[in-house]
């Protein structure tokens, strides 16, 4: 078979893997590639030309910023190609377009791309199980490799060790699982000349053992000789490329840096070289494209359950500090809640069902209608209609005018506040009034507009009967005579300051905070973790951000959805609410509040790099949703075209009915009730499709 092809065989698990003694492992034919950064384009690559012959050691050298990491990111799909070929590994990039390679590739990155609250067996111990490795030769590879590399201590945390010893575990990392193409970028940088040699042995090992291709970039002009060939970038082109040996000969000087400066100073002096396209030069044999994806064996499962795993320590070591973090971020708003509390609602819905025909009572409900903030006043024919519309959420209340109120009102014209008034018409005469109570701060309105209208009522009338009406207010008449009369809709629950508004209002808020602490910190974490190098070689690895989120969701819940329980326990405890049907509730809601926030937070954080500008973001997305989210007081309160923002707080129904099963006792399979569970669990569910397909579209990683 000739050796510029690449063949499939057949591997033990009857998968189609490709031979990589038999191509290329990189070849780059007229690449060229643009980013675009804040609008302006930026011609990296111009015209690329590049062949790295498998199971070699190639050396990339060049200037700073000539492109050398921007090639590796290229190869492992973090940008796309804009013309021109890339074949690597026999995988077309530019008709597959963005790949993952994962266990195929070992990458380590420029910059220090470790978990920093992780400790080196921790890291060496995920990087080799995420690639499928047993714990025994997970064990032997990183003695092996830490014992060149110069580690003695492994219990030590990442971020305990030098910059030079990160690199080095970096280093370790990329080459444990023995990848068929390694890709190293500044790998001695910060070692001394005796490790800088052990280092090369082991690559030079690697190479003969494993037939690993090794692709090492580097400033090291000396280090270069040690590679099989090298490549010169730059200004978006490959100057040369050859192996060290035949380099210096055919230029004639006595070593490398002389014939590479050599050489570089007559390629720059070429103008028409850095501004043209360079020929393709022929080869006595061309390679072959290969358009065969080779397998990862990285299943979804398998890379979500490691994911689990170093989430779980890393959270042990840090996210207390979030915690509090976030506590001190919502001490903020609620210090600010109370400024923006207060407003009437509007459209509410309060039936009538008048049982006097007599003009004071048609008057009444007149001055009723007349009610500044749009409510509405349909009749009823009976109360047992109007207390249904009620239970189906139809109406808030309804008033039950009595037979003998006009004649009251004539008997109080008449008599005054005389003792010789008729306490059985003046009974048959009362205003009732019956609604629900479950939101107080509607319930109050409604109370406070049922005095208000009966005062101005009195007042319009008993001042034209009497001409001492001016002696009395109407106060009295409302205090002594008892004129309305209240009936609470839910009488089960005897206790009457389990009814304040404060109490309801914090029961609602509770679960407002779950999401709000939600958001906030994982937030703070995915700004920290979307945006650093480490995301870099997790991708390398075969990581994508999907299932980056998925693990975090997973975490987040197991973590939280236990904290906030006692959370409730406690605000049970404190408050003495009874709690007849709430902690199924309670157990059924949480974890369902917490996905819909973590989703929206990872939304916003692989968004948003910075965490100052996430924390503003987030802290307005809460704030906004104390008053959206019908905490303090009812929707109806707000202006009409910020009410359908209602259905992005998942606790907006949520909270009513947890006011319903922790105040009121109601059964879960109450409708009002087990419509907030309903509710909630709508949200998780739409949030979470919404980030699996941002993700499935979003091919790319963001730096």
């Amino acid at each position: 078979m000739s050796t510029d092809q690449s063949s499939v065989v057949n591997n033990n698990n009857g998968e189609d893997v490709l031979n990589c003694v038999e191509f290329a492992a990189i070849k780059a034919n007229s690449l060229k590639l643009d980013l675009t950064s804040f609008g302006e384009s930026n011609q990296v690559f111009k015209c690329l030309q590049l062949t790295v012959p498998s199971g070699s050691i190639f050396g990339l050298i060049g200037p700073s910023g000539c492109g050398k990491t921007t090639f590796f990111r290229t190869i492992l799909g973090r940008y796309k190609i804009t013309s021109g070929s890339l074949q690597v590994l026999g995988v077309n990039l530019t008709k597959h377009g963005l790949h993952q390679f994962g266990p195929e590739i070992g990458y380590m990155p420029q910059d220090i791309a470790l978990d920093q609250d992780l400790t080196v067996q921790e890291t060496l111990y995920f990087y080799g199980s995420l690639n499928k490795l047993t714990a025994k030769v997970i064990s032997h590879r990183s003695h092996q490799l830490t014992a060149i590399l110069g580690f003695d201590n492994f219990s030590r945390l990442v971020s305990h060790l030098s910059i030079g010893q990160q690199r080095r575990l970096s280093l370790a990392c990329a080459l444990l699982h023995q990848p068929k193409l390694a890709l190293l970028d500044e790998p001695t940088v910060g070692s001394d000349p005796l490790l800088v040699n052990k280092i090369w042995d082991y690559l030079k090992s690697a190479q003969r053992e494993w037939k690993m291709t090794v692709v090492v970039s580097t400033h090291y002009l000396e280090e270069v000789r040690r590679a099989d060939q090298f490549a010169f970038l730059a200004q978006g082109f490959v100057l040369f490329e050859d192996s060290p040996h035949q380099f210096i000969v055919k230029s004639g000087s006595f070593n490398l840096e002389a014939a590479i400066s050599c050489r570089y100073k007559k390629e720059m002096d070429n103008k028409m070289k850095v501004l043209t396209c360079q020929p393709v030069l022929p080869e006595e044999k061309s390679i072959k494209p290969v358009n065969l994806k080779i397998k990862c064996n990285q299943t979804f499962f398998h890379v979500y359950i490691w994911l689990l795993w170093r989430y779980y320590h890393r959270w042990m070591k840090h996210m207390v500090y979030r915690l509090i973090g976030v506590g001190l971020v919502h001490a903020m708003i609620i210090t600010f809640c109370g400024l923006l509390y207060g407003h009437f609602p509007k459209d509410l819905s309060i039936g009538i069902v008048n049982r006097d025909n007599g003009s004071f009572a048609i008057r009444y409900i007149d001055l009723l209608r007349e009610n500044p903030n749009h409510w509405s006043f349909p009749l009823y024919q009976d109360e047992r209609s109007a207390h249904h519309d009620i239970e189906v959420g139809k109406l808030q209340g309804y008033l039950t005018i009595g037979p003998a109120f006009t004649n009251n009102f004539n008997q109080l014209a008449s008599l005054g506040l005389s003792e010789y008034i008729d306490e059985t018409l003046l009974h048959s005469g009362l205003i009732t009034l019956t609604q629900d109570t479950v939101n107080r701060l509607k319930a109050d309105s409604v109370e406070l507009t049922t005095y208000i209208f009966l005062h101005n009522l009195i007042k319009e009338s008993v001042s034209s009967e009497f001409s001492d009406a001016s002696s009395y207010s109407s106060d009295d008449y409302l205090n002594r005579l008892q004129y309305v009369k209240m009936e609470p809709l839910f009488q089960t629950n005897g206790r009457l300051h389990d009814l304040a508004p404060t109490n309801i209002v914090i029961v609602k808020f509770f679960f407002q905070l779950v999401e709000t602490v939600t958001v906030g910190m994982i937030v703070l974490w995915v700004t920290r973790e979307f945006h650093e190098p480490t995301v870099e070689r997790l991708f390398a690895s075969g990581v994508t951000r999907l299932e980056l989120a998925c693990a975090l969701v997973t975490i987040t819940v197991l973590f939280l959805s236990p904290i906030l329980f006692m959370s409730c326990v406690i605000l049970t405890w404190t408050t003495g609410f009874p709690v007849s049907g709430a902690w199924l509730f309670v157990a059924l809601v949480v974890p369902a509040i917490i996905i819909a926030g973590c989703t929206k937070a990872i939304w916003i954080g692989s968004m948003i790099p910075s965490s100052t500008f996430a924390i503003l973001v987030t802290t307005s997305y809460g704030f906004i949703g104390i008053f959206i989210g019908s905490i303090f007081w009812p929707l109806e309160s707000l202006p009409y075209f910020m009410i359908p923002l209602r259905n992005i707080y998942p606790y907006t129904e949520s909270g009513l009915s947890a006011v319903r099963a922790m105040i009121y006792g109601d059964a879960l399979l109450t409708p009002q009730v087990y419509s907030g569970v309903l509710y909630a669990w709508a949200q998780a569910f739409i949030t979470t499709l919404f980030i699996v397909s941002w993700f499935s579209f979003s091919k790319h990683v963001h730096s």
